[in-house]
């Protein structure tokens, strides 16, 4: 939580305290906006992300990352492509042991 950052909420405040930047976040003491990683389209609301079909993918970090509805459906796209060719592969790669079998029984 070190690393999160802080939020300091006074006591005219609903729920005043010291929050670190996930837990306020839960407790929707944070305000809102999302910047998509590959295009930097702005949602400034979790309702209207949540509508549209905002998706969060993780980096090579393990962080999840916001993509905007277009930019979502292009890394699925080309995830479902990456994984229809390493099917595409695997199949092959079967196939040509099959006949490598066949030819040892000659």
């Amino acid at each position: 939580m070190i690393d999160d950052g802080w939020i300091t909420r006074d006591a005219r405040s609903d729920f005043p305290g010291i929050y670190c930047i996930p837990c306020a976040s839960l407790l929707r003491l944070v305000l809102w906006s999302e910047q998509c990683a590959d295009c930097g389209m702005v949602a400034d609301s979790e309702s209207a992300a949540e509508r549209d079909g905002w998706r969060y993918f993780a980096d090579d970090l393990g962080q999840l990352v916001p993509f905007c509805p277009i930019c979502a459906a292009l890394v699925l796209s080309s995830a479902a492509r990456r994984e229809a060719s390493n099917d595409t592969t695997e199949q092959q790669r079967r196939a040509g042991d099959r006949g490598r079998a066949g030819d040892e029984g000659l």
